[in-house]
């Protein structure tokens, strides 16, 4: 069964245009629009908060704190249907069906989630479909005893992950364990299951059972997946049955030496009773991320970065040796992750069959051309089938189109995964090095560049990109033969691409561009400035900065918040932001009031010393003189490392002023910039400033007769906010929504009727600091 991006696209073009699904469709000159979404997603072994389960609390701490939060007992009996219920309810996770197809990722089993998404980690990383539902049978993912009970039944595993696991009812088919895993508790091994782990990357791989679990649990690691196990198989790694490195001590965990490709068999049982139950499984230090092999030594370049051969100082995924080859940036026209362009010689599904686009650049001057990069994808399944590109340069023509071809030459081509997701669809970097350099005379000219993708049910797109001004002709070219013949201009759209010409000096042999060193690399604005090699820069999104820059001195290094308009995908709240909902003192409504921020950087932050962010990053303080909230959590949102959510014990204290600051390092070690306090409506790069003066909502530090009117045009769309989303001004109970009871409890916060606590007409709030 193909998974269809059409809806996805559709409902995109549908939420920011007016525009409904049936009218929206790609077409064959391009791709619809989509839109980038947030990052991060579940991994693939999702969460068992939404289920009912033996123990207390759920493996997933954000959402089991929240649900303990409403209801301590969560936490220490077990987790019934009514602590499964509140997180639907209270705790922002949507628990759907296991058999019901919906959008979001993973579902309300985490036994079958885990079953699933082992095997097809779509389900647990996009959305649940159809196709997630037809492999809960195909997988045997509903069998009362366990699917990999038998040891010929093992579960595949090649990516890392979390993996939730259920032993009961199993049967034993396996031996007691050696002699020496006798740690004096014997050497049973009762209720065991099976999977066949194959890492990607020749490293130290550690399995940990130190989740959740309701069973004392033993575990072993062989080398090897054949069955059955016999007593003299040999245990890699040793076994573990009280490994003492987990924070519940009983639990196991094994850390053994892999060699990438090689597959082991990891074993997980009991030898007391209870021998069986449910847990959580983590596998690291075995997935590659890019497969890709730049460097010819044999590993993948993920694996190489893994294990420390080689350096990635951008962060993109690639050995820094492979990008030192580029050297003068003659045209960067960067991705702009919103439209494709087909440009396939098998397009299946494009109306006009084939399909080839070319992209029009101007040298000021001589030029040697040495290699091309360029971004796109395969639609629509995103199965990344091999490549087959074309490229021929030609002169452009009197009429603006590509000309005379000039040559098509030979290339070597390797591409690797930018880490964006368009609606489940990799975006993939290109990278095409000549064999020979394209020698060029100053002049107009044209790239023409397609791929073949025959066999596959996916057609490659070329993305669309940001016009180089200086040498990018505006404008591309577009014809429905391969080569192409009959070229039509297509004067609004630029392909994403990148020239470079003759490479970099490099004297001393160090592999880095000896003016990168010069100038300390300062570029911005991307997060690794003082390493990155300038075309690794312009790939990043940054600038280049002249060689005389003295990057200490402007401090182009150091983060900043960037405060933005409190939109959901900015510093939210913003800075100088009122929160004029409901009190939280009324003894009614308990912790209600601001209790945490998600605060975005420029770049990736972490702490001076280079490990991540923790709560001793964060300091937070209040205008009035009193003992502030404690900051209690920190954590990156969705993996950015530039998103953190930041956690306090309390509600900021009402008609107070409360200050988060950040004391955060980039990737560099250089500190955050620190001004200090600039005065009111100053956005200032370390910190957030945020009120609390309930019915105030047109922000003006006072309640009065406006913020009545105020928040009558909100609820009737006559106004809008002054700054930020409506709902943080105008959903007075924090519901997530606006209803009739909304305005029911602003009347009485402006009136002081119960349950407010005291008569907010006339309250004021300090000037920020």
């Amino acid at each position: 069964m193909k998974r269809m991006m059409m809806g996805f696209m559709a409902g995109l073009l549908a939420a920011n245009s007016g525009v409904t699904s049936a009218e929206v469709a790609p077409t064959a000159a391009g791709l619809s629009s989509v839109a980038r979404p947030d990052a991060g997603a579940p991994e693939g072994g999702g969460h068992n908060c939404c289920i009912d389960h033996a123990g207390p609390g759920c493996t997933d701490p954000d959402i089991e704190a929240c649900v303990c939060g409403e209801d301590p007992l969560c936490c220490s009996i077990p987790w019934d249907d009514v602590c499964a219920g509140i997180v639907s309810e209270s705790c922002g996770d949507e628990c759907v069906d296991c058999l019901t197809p919906h959008l979001t990722p993973g579902c309300n089993d985490g036994i079958i989630q885990s079953c699933v998404c082992a095997q097809d980690s779509f389900c647990c990383n996009d959305h649940w479909d159809a196709q997630c539902v037809d492999e809960i049978v195909d997988f045997g993912c509903l069998s009362v005893i366990p699917v990999n009970d038998d040891c010929a039944a093992a579960l595949q595993i090649v990516d890392d992950g979390s993996f939730l696991f259920r032993s009961t009812d199993a049967t034993t088919d396996g031996p007691a364990l050696p002699p020496e895993c006798d740690d004096g508790n014997g050497v049973a091994f009762e209720s065991d299951i099976w999977y066949c782990y194959t890492p990607e990357c020749s490293n130290d791989i550690t399995v940990s059972l130190c989740g959740p679990s309701d069973f004392d649990s033993r575990l072993a690691v062989y080398e090897g997946c054949a069955c059955p196990v016999t007593d003299d198989r040999r245990v890699v790694g040793g076994c573990s049955d009280n490994s003492g490195k987990c924070p519940v001590a009983e639990r196991p965990e094994i850390t053994f030496e892999a060699e990438g490709g090689t597959s082991y068999l990891i074993r997980i049982g009991g030898g007391a009773i209870p021998a069986d139950g449910e847990g959580t499984m983590q596998i690291t230090g075995g997935s590659a991320g890019n497969r890709l092999d730049c460097n010819g030594n044999g590993e993948f370049d993920g694996c190489d970065i893994l294990t420390n051969f080689s350096t990635d100082c951008n962060g993109n995924r690639y050995p820094d040796e492979c990008e030192t080859d580029s050297g003068e940036v003659l045209m960067h026209q960067l991705p702009t992750q919103i439209n494709g362009e087909f440009t396939d010689a098998d397009c299946d599904i494009c109306d006009t069959g084939q399909q080839t686009r070319a992209e029009r650049f101007v040298l000021d001057e001589p030029k040697q051309i040495v290699a091309i990069g360029l971004w796109g994808g395969y639609f629509s399944t995103d199965s990344a089938p091999a490549d087959d590109f074309t490229v021929i340069f030609h002169a452009t023509d009197v009429d603006g189109l590509p000309g005379t071809e000039l040559a098509t030459p030979g290339f070597v081509s390797s591409r690797f995964e930018t880490g964006v997701q368009i609606e489940g669809m990799r975006e993939w970097l290109f990278v095409l090095a000549l064999d020979t350099p394209m020698n060029l005379d100053a002049g107009s000219y044209f790239v023409e560049i397609y791929n073949n993708t025959a066999g596959s049910p996916d057609s490659f797109f070329w993305e669309t990109g940001d016009l180089d001004g200086d040498h990018g002709g505006a404008g591309s070219a577009f014809d429905t033969s391969a080569p192409g013949v009959d070229w039509v201009a297509q004067d609004d759209k630029n392909l994403a691409m990148v020239l470079f010409g003759t490479p970099a000096a490099d004297c001393d042999g160090d592999q880095r561009p000896d003016a990168c060193q010069a100038t300390a690399a300062c570029c911005m604005p991307d997060e690794t400035c003082m390493q990155l090699i300038p075309e690794c820069c312009v790939i990043a999104g940054g600038e280049a900065q002249d060689p005389g820059t003295d990057c200490a001195t402007f401090g182009c290094d150091s983060p900043q918040i960037i405060h933005g308009q409190g939109l959901i995908d900015q510093t939210r709240p913003h800075s100088g932001y009122i929160d004029s909902r409901r009190e939280s003192t009324d003894g009614i409504h308990f912790d209600q009031g601001l209790r945490e921020a998600l605060i975005r950087f420029d770049r990736s932050v972490f702490a001076c010393d280079q490990s991540d962010v923790t709560a001793a990053n964060f300091v937070l303080s209040e205008t009035g003189g009193g003992t502030p909230p404690t900051v209690d959590g920190v954590a990156y949102e969705g993996g950015d490392q530039s998103y953190v959510r930041v956690h306090w014990d309390r509600p900021i204290t009402i008609q107070q002023w409360t200050t988060l600051r950040a004391d955060v390092c980039s990737v560099s070690g250089t500190p955050i910039i620190t001004l200090g306090d600039l005065g009111p409506g100053t956005d200032e790069p370390d910190r957030v400033d945020f009120g609390f003066l309930p019915a105030d909502v047109n922000q003006d530090s006072e309640v009065g007769p406006f913020d009545l009117i105020r928040f009558r045009q909100y609820t009737n769309d006559v106004s809008d906010p002054p700054v930020g989303v409506e709902l943080d001004y105008i959903d007075v109970n924090r519901d997530g929504s606006l209803t009739p009871f909304d305005l029911i409890a602003f009347r009485q916060l402006v009136n002081g009727v119960p349950p407010s606590t005291r008569l907010w007409a006339g309250a004021t709030i300090g000037p920020q600091p």
